[in-house]
């Protein structure tokens, strides 16, 4: 079972299933809602997901037709995004859990997008676009 919750912990969730492959999504979207130089993603099984507290200080924002980026209202942490196209799947904040996890990035997405001023050092695979998008 994964915890997490947002910076100020008045949201709280449990996930109990596995991470998948954890991104890290360069798009200028993502850079924007983090404040950083990418956003650290994986996608999970929103029937495995719940929240333990808080959901009421959930906040949804639609970034584009058909996608959610979920914060918390109270202190802004970006919690997960959600495409109304994939109801199952969830982008989780990797950044939100608390729990310890051995899982590791595994890609970047996005990385033709990547801020003028990031570094690729990390040696990891590059998409211009999505996963299944070509190797930069």
């Amino acid at each position: 079972m994964l915890q997490g919750c947002c910076l100020c912990e008045r949201i709280q969730y449990e996930y109990s299933g596995e991470l998948g492959p954890i991104a890290m999504c360069h798009c200028s979207q993502c850079r924007r809602a983090q404040g950083s130089a990418f956003a650290t993603n994986s996608p999970i099984l929103a029937s495995q997901f719940r929240f333990t507290a808080g959901q009421e200080s959930v906040k949804e924002y639609e970034s584009r037709p058909g996608k959610k980026r979920a914060f918390c209202r109270e202190c802004g942490s970006p919690l997960y995004s959600r495409l109304d196209s994939k109801p199952d799947v969830l982008r989780l904040r990797i950044g939100t859990l608390t729990t310890p996890i051995d899982a590791r990035p595994s890609h970047h997405i996005y990385a033709n997008s990547a801020a003028e001023w990031f570094e690729f050092t990390d040696g990891l695979p590059r998409f211009a676009e999505l996963e299944d998008g070509p190797l930069v």
